[in-house]
This record gives structure tokens, C-alpha cells and sequence, in this order.
């Protein structure tokens, strides 16, 4: 079983991967399907190499990249309520089908704990 905060900093890593969400988090991702692109590998895949740093950014991969630090040490305090419950939504598909990603994206953003511990 996965702390909250472990479930907060993870969760919001993968929508911020799937929803592609820029600095004010505006509603215009609000109409993405975030299981589609998380069940689209092709698309998943580049974000995820991005911001694993391990493969080349699209601009957006690379802004998102930039953007993630804050994002999680703010705890999405710009989000919008869509996207928190996108959030919510996304964190059972994500731990079921992308456990082995969920787990090195905490050990790249988070090898502290400090966001686990925060929440």
C-alpha cells in the first residue's frame, strides 16, 4: 500500500505527463482524456523519457520538465478542480499498468521523500 503523500507526488507526475499541463495549468487540457494518452505507449513513452531525461524533449516534454519541481512542491496549488480530479482518476490505471515508471519517477523527483513526507 502506497503513503498519500507517495500517491499525491506520483499521481501528479502522470497527469502532469499526460496532460501536457503548462504554468498557470489552464482549463484548456481540461477536455483530454488522460487514459487515452496514458494507454497510448507511443505518446506516454516520449514524455516519460523526457522527463526521465533519457531521450529527446518535445517542447512541451521540456517545458513540462522545467515545470514538474514546483508543481509538485506547491502541491498543484494551480490546478484545476478537473484537473485534480483527473488526478484521482488516473492514479489506479497508472499504478496498475506503469508501476515500474510510477516507481522511477519518485526516485528521480522525489529520492528524498520530501514530497511523500510533505502531504
Amino acid at each position: 500500500m502506497h503513503s498519500i503523500g507517495t500517491t499525491f507526488l506520483l499521481t501528479t507526475v502522470v497527469v502532469i505527463v499526460v496532460l501536457g499541463v503548462t504554468a498557470a495549468y489552464p482549463t484548456d487540457y481540461d477536455n483530454i482524456d488522460p487514459e487515452k494518452v496514458l494507454n497510448n505507449e507511443r505518446l506516454y513513452k516520449r514524455y516519460f523519457n523526457c522527463l526521465m531525461r533519457k531521450g529527446k524533449c518535445t517542447p512541451d516534454a521540456k517545458f513540462l520538465r522545467r515545470k514538474l519541481p514546483s508543481t509538485l512542491a506547491t502541491a498543484c496549488s494551480k490546478c484545476s478542480q478537473k484537473l485534480k480530479n483527473d488526478i484521482l482518476k488516473v492514479l489506479g490505471l497508472f499504478i496498475q499498468k506503469k508501476r515500474s515508471d510510477y516507481k522511477k519517477l519518485a526516485a528521480l523527483y522525489d529520492p528524498q521523500g520530501f514530497y511523500r513526507k510533505k502531504f
